[in-house]
């Protein structure tokens, strides 16, 4: 899976509260460039965790569901102990 990122991060601002006037105050966050590249690293990480989770899940499935139509057209029977 590829994905094209535009635009390049200049800073990051954290909540620091709000002002008198109750309208939401930002301060620099330190180290950020840290900070956003853990960010991506947990990003992807959990993409390629969906990949997985989704072929393990397609492998259940297609054993569950398809190996009997397998049996029937193939014309013999394997018994669930001999699977």
């Amino acid at each position: 899976m590829n994905r094209i990122y535009q635009g390049r991060v200049t800073k990051v601002e954290i909540p620091d509260g709000k002002d008198e006037n109750g309208k939401q105050k930002w301060k620099p966050l330190d180290q950020w460039q840290s900070a956003l590249w853990r960010h991506h690293e947990l990003f992807q990480d959990a993409i390629k965790n969906i990949g997985i989770i989704t072929l393990i899940s397609a492998g259940k499935f297609l054993a569950a569901c398809c190996a009997p139509i397998f049996v029937v057209s193939c014309g013999y029977l394997v018994s669930s102990a001999a699977r």
